[in-house]
């Protein structure tokens, strides 16, 4: 990613103190960004597209692995669907991800993408307007970069990180980049990530609100 001029921090030394590991990186000025204005929307939507075909080699099991999380879980990516197994709204997030999966096309799923795993502002450091990092890389993959597209609305629209102008302006491009079906099913699999963490506490409501959102914005924008 660093080859397509992705600003990602060299890492400086890895290591082990007492119980617990540690990666030092590089300094790079910037600040975590609280709002996503129409330029940093579209400096965000440029890097998803850096990310498009930078694999070394496609990953034809990411199809499986995104039915694993649905029905396995993957804790390196914090989804816990058996959380959600004894919730009255976390079953039919569930069953509305399993309903993706069951209508989505496996061939529309990219494979061949770098995934950054979370993919989000808090993610991002912003120099003078500019995206000086992208940080957090330990969850990267091999599999489609719609992943992240969906991870990145998750977190915009959970802490009203932009106006309704930008959002439409995000799912209006995310429309034009990525197929519907695949579109549901990354989004409905963010649904059960943030659920995995949010049910029974006090972020429940926030979440569930955020999840009916993502979902209306879906339909709406794809229908036009």
């Amino acid at each position: 990613m660093v080859d397509r001029s992705v600003p990602i921090p060299r890492l400086l030394e890895r290591g082990i103190v007492g119980d617990y590991s540690y990666l030092l990186y590089e300094y790079v000025e910037g600040e975590w960004p609280s709002r996503v204005d129409q330029n940093l929307a579209g400096q965000m939507l440029a890097l998803t597209e850096l990310q498009r075909d930078a694999a070394p080699r496609a990953d034809p099991d990411w199809p499986v692995k995104v039915a694993r999380m649905i029905t396995d879980g993957d804790p390196s990516l914090a989804i816990h669907p058996e959380r959600l197994r004894n919730h009255a709204q976390g079953q039919a997030i569930l069953r509305t991800t399993q309903a993706a999966l069951d209508t989505c096309d496996p061939s529309h799923l990219r494979s061949k993408d770098v995934v950054h795993g979370d993919f989000a502002p808090e993610n991002l450091l912003v120099d003078d307007g500019q995206i000086s990092a992208v940080i957090d890389w330990e969850q990267s993959r091999t599999g489609d970069v719609a992943f992240d597209l969906a991870g990145m609305i998750y977190d915009i629209e959970l802490g009203s990180k932009a106006s309704p102008q930008v959002l439409a302006s995000l799912y209006r491009a995310i429309n034009s980049r990525v197929l519907p079906d695949a579109w549901r099913l990354y989004t409905a699999v963010y649904a059960i990530r943030y659920a995995s963490w949010a049910l029974n506490t006090d972020m429940e409501s926030d979440v569930l609100n955020t999840v009916n959102a993502v979902d209306a914005a879906r339909l709406r924008f794809a229908t036009g």
